[in-house]
């Protein structure tokens, strides 16, 4: 199990989702309406391949993209 966490300087409908390296989406992870501060998404990698994902946070103010890898 893996944590992903964000903080939101305001309350936001926020998008996040993970793709591979080759820009296909794998997972949404989250969406909807969040309030503001710190918060923190489970994700259970057991059925992804090793290798490394990008996650991609999506808010009305700012987009984020970070890389993760998943080593099995």
């Amino acid at each position: 199990m893996t944590e992903i966490g964000f903080k939101l300087e305001k309350a936001a409908c926020i998008t996040l989702r993970m793709y591979d390296l080759l820009g296909r989406e794998i997972r949404k992870l989250a969406e909807g309406e969040y309030e503001s501060g710190y918060h923190s998404i489970s994700l259970d990698a057991s059925g992804l391949a090793s290798g490394v994902y990008l996650y991609q946070l999506t808010t009305p103010y700012y987009t984020s993209v970070r890389k993760m890898a998943v080593m099995k």
